[in-house]
């Protein structure tokens, strides 16, 4: 997955007390010195059920090996699925799982991005990973198993799924699906707030247009999309934000800025 490094939030300069944090100066991640640091990292998801990195047995050796090949970042993906499995309410051993593969990295010296990950949005949407089926609003359209990748193109309750959650339609207890997303985001955001090797977090991999995916496939891009996207990430980063006042947090644009002709 393509990541782009635009940053959507500055670490405030009382912040820069804590060695570890790092923000940025413009284009370049720094330290509480204002020294640009390099990081070398690798992606560490798990992209089955229960979505977890421990799950697939990745713990102490394996953050030993990164630390010992130069590696002192991962970008650790973890599901919505798994964080709230029912609406409103949130898994705590699903946190405590990804907390406890943040301070093994932790050890050895490692940052952590936490990405929330999804791919074909989910599961219930004949997806990969990423959404629980409670926020899978499909309008009960047609929702063929097409394969990874080719959802996004002909898969009309994939499409639809994507469309009504950047249009914020109400699901389940009449509440907007990008609201429950954002309150998502700040729950975890409090659980890891605290973490000396949180590089910050990703906030959405891959966000992909649904139906006006072919407007984002031409080299003239998708400008309607793309300022959808813009008021979404407005919307959803402000709670985020005021979970976790200190660490950087990414945005990514729409899926086909590296996967098409932009």
């Amino acid at each position: 997955a393509g990541l782009a490094a635009l940053f959507a939030a500055l670490a405030p300069p009382a912040a820069a007390a804590d060695s570890t944090l790092l923000g940025h100066q413009g284009r370049w991640i720094v330290d509480s010195q204002g020294r640009a640091r390099i990081l070398h990292g690798v992606g560490v998801m798990n992209y089955s059920p229960p979505n977890l990195p421990a799950a697939m047995g990745f713990g102490d050796k394996d953050a030993a090996f990164l630390a010992a090949h130069g590696f002192n970042l991962v970008r650790l993906g973890m599901n919505w699925s798994g964080i709230e499995p029912q609406p409103g309410v949130f898994d705590s051993g699903y946190l405590d799982s990804i907390l406890a593969t943040m301070r093994t990295l932790e050890a050895h010296g490692i940052y952590t991005l936490l990405d929330w990950h999804q791919d074909d949005w989910g599961l219930a949407a004949a997806g990969v990973d990423g959404a629980p089926a409670w926020a899978t609003l499909t309008d009960g359209l047609p929702n063929p198993n097409l394969g990874y990748g080719f959802g996004m193109l002909g898969d009309p309750a994939q499409q639809r799924a994507f469309d009504n959650f950047w249009a914020n339609k109400a699901g389940p207890g009449g509440i907007g699906i990008t609201d429950r997303f954002a309150t998502m985001l700040a729950t975890y955001g409090r659980a890891f707030r605290a973490e000396p090797y949180l590089l910050g977090y990703d906030t959405f991999n891959e966000p992909n247009a649904g139906t006006q995916w072919p407007s984002c496939a031409s080299s003239a891009g998708c400008p309607v999309f793309d300022s959808q996207l813009s008021a979404w990430f407005r919307r959803v980063l402000p709670s985020l934000r005021a979970a976790d006042p200190q660490h950087l947090i990414w945005i990514e644009p729409n899926v086909f800025f590296d996967f098409a002709a932009n």
